[in-house]
């Protein structure tokens, strides 16, 4: 059992600061930051804030998951997200020891922003950032993402989507539901259809997919 300082929230101007234990197992943790949330929904009232975690050294999908609970749980607009920590490399299996030459550590040693965005992008819409973009929601057909760094968009992929827009091969695309109308990384363009083998497979359906480029072709495969 957590004492009330696991999680705490401290109002700051133009944004929150959001102090994590640095201790104990992290699905406890989230499913603490989720009941405190909830409780402290007069408190995410900005329509644009900017979250900075302090406390816990988080790996990415870490920080990603407890977004998602802001996003599910506050009508919070996230403008962006700062850490005043350094990030935990991400747990290493044989699948990410084998993508992370082109993906995860070459990222890390880069200084870039990162831009988060709570929402759905509708036909006619862009993120167009210098840097890599999350987004809590879904890309819809028409719409467009395009990001100097990594995409990772935690909902459906279905409009255009650029990672690597400067020309970075190392750089990749992720989403819950990966099918856009246009893929492309660095220069490398592609077309994934609407019902790919893995869609159409129930066991990988619900499954995270990323794009990722490797000898000038885009590849796809499961997180």
């Amino acid at each position: 059992m957590y004492n009330d300082e696991t999680v705490i929230f401290k109002g700051k101007k133009g944004g929150i600061t959001i102090v994590i234990d640095d201790e104990g197992d992290f699905e406890e943790i989230k499913g603490i930051f989720r009941h405190k949330v909830i409780a402290a929904k007069k408190f995410f009232s900005d329509a644009k804030t900017e979250i900075t975690f302090e406390g816990r050294i988080m790996t990415d999908s870490e920080e990603e998951s407890l977004l998602k609970i802001l996003a599910e749980e506050s009508s919070l607009d996230i403008s962006v997200v700062k850490e005043a920590l350094e990030k935990r490399p991400e747990p290493q299996s044989e699948q990410a020891a084998n993508f992370d030459s082109y993906r995860v550590t070459e990222q890390l040693g880069k200084e870039m922003n990162t831009y988060f965005y709570n929402g759905n992008l509708r036909s006619g819409q862009a993120i167009r950032y210098s840097g890599s973009v999350v987004i809590v929601g879904d890309v819809n057909p028409g719409a467009e993402v395009s990001a100097e760094g990594n995409i990772i968009i935690l909902g459906a992929a279905k409009g255009a989507i650029h990672a690597g827009c400067f020309g970075d091969e190392s750089c990749y695309a992720m989403a819950m539901k990966l099918t856009p109308a246009q893929l492309r990384i660095a220069d490398v363009i592609t077309h994934i259809p609407k019902e790919s083998p893995k869609s159409k497979d129930d066991k990988n359906a619900s499954k995270p997919l990323y794009a990722f480029l490797s000898e000038g072709k885009i590849y796809i495969d499961e997180m």
